[in-house]
């Protein structure tokens, strides 16, 4: 190799899962006759790699409490889901081990990006009110690109978000109550007899 020379090598892979430590030595002799060396090294760090593949799909409020989504069952919005990698494939690294997706208005909510390997969606109880009637965490073995659409949530006892304004129902309900029963109270009042008296 001549003086001032470069050589570049290339390393292609699909992700790199652990510091990787390479040296570089050259050793020659300078126009004088002496021997020189030198050295250099480089590190490349861990990259993190995405995927294809996804997790989803709803939260709903199962009022017949079987464990099944049916007809009329609406979904329950704003629901949070903890989507966990587990492990993987030794070449897998992620950078994201996980990621809360957020269900929308129609209880419906997807983790992206996921690569290969087992991942565990997980039901955050504090974001919604009710009883379980499905498993609260799955584990899945989420194939490469891979779109798992049936880790579901069933909640008993749970008021899905239907975008009425439930305390203005409920007023008018309490007002509507005691109106009713007001007039059944003057209704009673004004049929009772009068007696009367013989001078």
């Amino acid at each position: 190799m001549q003086p001032g020379a470069v050589v570049t090598y290339t390393c292609d892979v699909a992700s790199v899962t652990t510091l990787i430590a390479n040296v570089a030595f050259v050793e020659g002799t300078a126009l004088d006759g002496t021997l020189r060396t030198d050295d250099d090294d480089a590190t490349v760090s861990p990259i993190g790699v995405g995927g294809t593949g996804s997790i989803g799909d709803t939260v709903w409020a199962d009022e017949n409490g079987n464990g099944i989504q049916d007809n009329g069952e609406k979904g329950i919005a704003n629901a949070k889901v903890t989507v966990t990698f587990v492990s993987g494939p030794a070449a897998v690294f992620v950078t994201q081990a996980s990621q809360v997706a957020t269900t929308d208005a129609n209880g419906r909510y997807l983790a992206v990006g996921l690569v290969e390997g087992v991942w565990e969606p997980e039901l955050d109880l504090n974001s919604v009110e009710g009883t379980l009637t499905t498993p609260g965490v799955y584990t899945i073995q989420l194939a490469a690109g891979e779109q798992y659409l049936d880790a579901d949530f069933g909640l008993e006892g749970s008021l899905p978000v239907t975008g009425s304004d439930v305390d203005r129902f409920t007023q008018i309900g309490l007002v509507s109550l005691l109106a009713g029963g007001a007039l059944v109270l003057l209704t009673i009042v004004a049929r009772q007899p009068r007696w009367r008296t013989k001078d």
